[in-house]
């Protein structure tokens, strides 16, 4: 492969062709061209291709950042945001907040406490809303509780589904490759590190569980990846992960206003097929591989793309009716949600 230049702005980014697909080694055709980046502003346009295998569809950015380069791409990520909103919002995330660590301890036995009266009752509200619901289980990704059982998150990004895993009796600890993300992880008292899953080098049969939330579309490899998981797994381990869905009905509607494109920072995009493709092929046994349930926020915020607003954006009352929205989309047919979730387990 030959290197390219993506100059724009007075910056520069390596980057290099990649014409085959990471799946099944296809070669793709471009969908979109000259696309930019309206979420942090990272210079530069680039161009996504889609593979020409109907049973695989995956789509990939060509020609990609380098290794080298990747940095900069998260110079301004959402991890790096101190800010919060108003003091309303802020009160009620905190609310939300309780009310999913609430909803998570009775769903899935863990021990957490001191969320209060007002987050156990608000807990019980998550039953009228299920796209809700599916948020809340995302963020405890799936997992009835082993209590003492190691796990592992990789880029666990601002650090609250880690909390969470920690606060519920896992035995959890993360991965992250932003040195900013890991100083503060260190100073709220989790245990984690800096570097890649490949790079640190864990001991064969480590772990309990692997979890990743909006991870594999960032990976250049993620089949390796996968295979990493695997090795580090103890023998009946789970692997937990979700990632933007390529064939969702968000994508479908708003094309390359849809922001699970993400470019440059979302370097391949998988189907359901696509995916478990890859999870079989490091030796999961592929126990479920579809919609989540959740994508209101995704929804909301292509909506703020096509209408040309600043993102991201926030309305309560609007992610209400998209959570609805999210949720009925993937029960009619869950290879339209938003989202993929992936769960898959190491043989004994």
């Amino acid at each position: 492969m030959k290197d390219d230049l993506n100059i724009a702005q007075g910056e520069r980014i390596r980057t290099v062709v990649q014409t085959r697909c990471a799946v099944c080694g296809n070669t793709g055709i471009y969908v979109y061209e000259a696309v930019e980046d309206r979420l942090f502003g990272v210079p530069g346009r680039w161009n996504i291709r889609k593979c020409a295998t109907p049973d695989c569809g995956t789509y990939w950015l060509d020609p990609r950042p380098i290794s080298a380069d990747m940095a900069k791409l998260y110079a301004k990520y959402y991890t790096h945001d101190d800010a919060h909103g108003s003091t309303f919002r802020r009160r009620f995330k905190n609310i939300y907040r309780n009310a999913i660590t609430a909803y998570t301890n009775r769903k899935y036995g863990g021990n957490a406490s001191g969320i209060g009266f007002l987050g156990r009752i608000s807990s019980y509200l998550l039953y009228l809303s299920p796209g809700r619901r599916a948020d809340a289980e995302a963020r405890a990704m799936t997992l009835p509780v082993m209590r003492g059982g190691r796990l592992l998150e990789v880029g666990f990004g601002a650090g609250e589904a880690l909390e969470r895993l920690v606060a519920l009796g896992w035995n959890a600890e993360g991965v992250e490759s932003d040195a900013l993300a890991v100083n503060r992880a260190l100073a709220h008292g989790l245990k984690v590190r800096l570097g890649n899953l490949q790079e640190l080098k864990y001991p064969d049969e480590s772990f309990d569980a692997v979890v990743s939330n909006h991870v594999l579309e960032h990976l250049s490899d993620a089949g390796t990846f996968l295979a990493e998981c695997y090795r580090i797994l103890k023998p009946g381990g789970i692997v937990v992960a979700y990632t933007p869905n390529a064939e969702a009905f968000g994508h479908k509607m708003f094309g390359s206003d849809w922001v699970g494109l993400d470019p440059p920072r979302h370097l391949n995009l998988f189907t359901a097929k696509g995916l478990s493709a890859l999870a079989m092929r490091a030796g999961f046994s592929v126990h479920r591989c579809g919609g989540s349930g959740r994508g209101s926020q995704a929804l909301y915020q292509s909506y703020l793309l096509r209408r040309g607003k600043a993102v991201p954006g926030h309305s309560l009352l609007g992610e209400e009716i998209l959570a609805w929205l999210a949720w009925s989309i993937n029960v009619v047919n869950t290879r339209r949600g938003e989202e993929l979730l992936i769960v898959g387990k190491k043989s004994k």
